[in-house]
Formats: structure tokens, sequence, C-alpha cells
């Protein structure tokens, strides 16, 4: 009916290209596929979402990874998830960050670096932060404005901080 998915998937493990590319070969040409960032980028690797997808860090570079952390691995895992959704043609990556990210100092700044580093290749960025942050809309506010990113809302629960050309709204 709505000929549009977002692939949960992603979030877990990115699937192999051969697989991005038959859903894509699949799906009619006007369908359209969002892509949830790859959780290496926003959940620590002590998140239960990391042992649910079986996934494995060096003890040594943990702290590298999650909370949008602007590092070489969370880098490196964002290559990965703007590889998948070039391949599914998405012209929207979701970034989910857990309630256990919530707003502080060093994370507005994290975020807003982390943002305004990533390469997009024509592909818009929507963040759905969780918990705090929303006690907080100034700060969500600039890292839309700064960051140029989407803000993600339940139009049911709250209203988004700011309104631009494309708005995304997730119903929980």
């Amino acid at each position: 009916v709505f000929k549009l998915v977002v692939v949960q998937q992603t979030f877990y493990r990115i699937p192999q290209l051969s697989t991005l590319e038959g859903w894509r070969k699949e799906a009619p040409e006007d369908f359209e596929f969002t892509v949830k960032a790859w959780q290496d980028i926003t959940h620590p690797p002590s998140s239960p979402t990391w042992r649910k997808a079986g996934i494995k860090v060096d003890p040594l570079k943990a702290e590298r990874y999650g909370n949008l952390k602007p590092t070489p691995e969370n880098f490196e895992a964002w290559e990965k998830t703007l590889e998948a959704a070039k391949v599914l043609n998405a012209r929207i990556i979701v970034v989910q960050t857990p309630p256990s990210f919530g707003y502080s100092a060093g994370n507005l700044r994290n975020v807003i670096e982390f943002f305004q580093k990533v390469k997009r290749d024509g592909i818009l960025v929507a963040w759905e932060p969780r918990g705090t942050w929303h006690d907080r809309p100034e700060a969500i506010k600039k890292v839309v404005e700064e960051a140029n990113v989407i803000h993600v809302v339940d139009p049911l629960r709250r209203d988004p901080v700011a309104y631009g050309e494309t708005m995304y709204f997730r119903l929980h």
C-alpha cells in the first residue's frame, strides 16, 4: 500500500551486498527503501542488541564504537551503512540512538561532529534521539540545524523541532 519499507536488518548486521541487490531487483522500480543505520554507530558493544547480533569486538577498541562518537571505527561502520543504502537506492538513512545515550554537552558535540563529517553521497540522514534528549528540544534543534539532519519523531507523541522539505515520522 505504501510502497516503502524501513530495513531493520541493517541495524543488527549489514547484509551481504548480493542480498541487498536481490531485494532491489525484486522490488518495483518505484518502491522506496529506507536503511536503518548499523548499531555499531549508535549503540555501545555492551548493548544487548550487539549480543543478539553475535557481533564480537576487540575489547581494546570497544570504547570507540557507538554513541555517534566521531571515531575511525564508527566512520567505517557508517561507510558500510552508506554502501547498503546506495545498493538499495535508498533516499534516507535513519539513525536511532538508544535511551541510554542521553543528552550531555559531550554527546551533543559528538553528534554534531559525527553528522557533519560523514559522507552522504546525496542520501538524507534522519536522527531519532531517545531518552533525555526529549527534555532538551533546543539541543535537538541545534543538531538538526548545524548537522543538516532530519528530526525523526512519532507525531502522536511530540512535534518535530524543525520543519523542512522532508519530514520523517515513525509511529510507535
